[in-house]
Parts: structure tokens; C-alpha cells; sequence
């Protein structure tokens, strides 16, 4: 059984980008402690949006971890809250203020 995620950025003018990654989203133990350990810098957070949707979330992602899909950019906070209503269990937002911010 998988955990999903979305890890978002978000961007200056109050829009978000954001990756689905599918297993392992918990904040323990999984993607959320991940992120709040290696991730703390914005550049380092933009290359990992820009690599684009994932299986999981490793600190070297071989390709085979990657979907091949490109990042989606939600025009709101409250368009990317409604993905917690499909199957979504956490969402990663790093803010304007570069820290991690946890929604469940």
C-alpha cells in the first residue's frame, strides 16, 4: 500500500508548483522527514520540482524513480487543498519564508 503525496513550492506570486510522489509520504520516516532534513534550501527545493512526479523520494533519484511527468502549477492554496480529497494524505508546501509547512 502506498502513501501519496504532493511536495509544492510556493512561488511569488501566490501560485505553486507541485509533484505527486506516490509511496512513502509519511512525515515520519518517509518523505516529510526526508524534506525537513535535506531540503531546506529553495534551490535545492526547485530542482527537485523540476525533476517532476516520482515514485518516491530518495536523495539520489535514479531514473527509474521518476515518472516522466512534469510538475502541475496550481493557481491557489485552496486549489491544491482540494487534492486531499483524492487520496492525497499529506501535502509538502516550502514557503515564501523557506520552511516546510505540513498539511494533512
Amino acid at each position: 500500500m502506498s502513501t501519496r503525496c504532493l511536495i509544492a513550492i510556493e512561488n511569488p506570486d501566490k501560485t505553486y508548483d507541485v509533484i505527486y510522489c506516490h509511496f512513502d509520504g509519511y512525515v515520519r520516516g518517509g518523505v516529510g522527514e526526508e524534506l525537513f532534513k535535506n531540503y531546506k534550501e529553495r534551490r535545492k527545493v526547485e530542482n527537485l520540482i523540476s525533476l517532476g512526479n516520482r515514485r518516491q523520494l530518495v536523495e539520489t533519484a535514479p531514473e527509474d524513480e521518476l515518472y516522466n511527468e512534469p510538475y502541475t502549477k496550481y493557481n491557489n492554496l485552496d486549489e491544491l487543498l482540494e487534492e486531499l480529497e483524492n487520496m492525497i494524505e499529506y501535502i509538502y508546501i516550502f514557503d515564501l519564508n523557506d520552511k516546510w509547512m505540513t498539511i494533512r
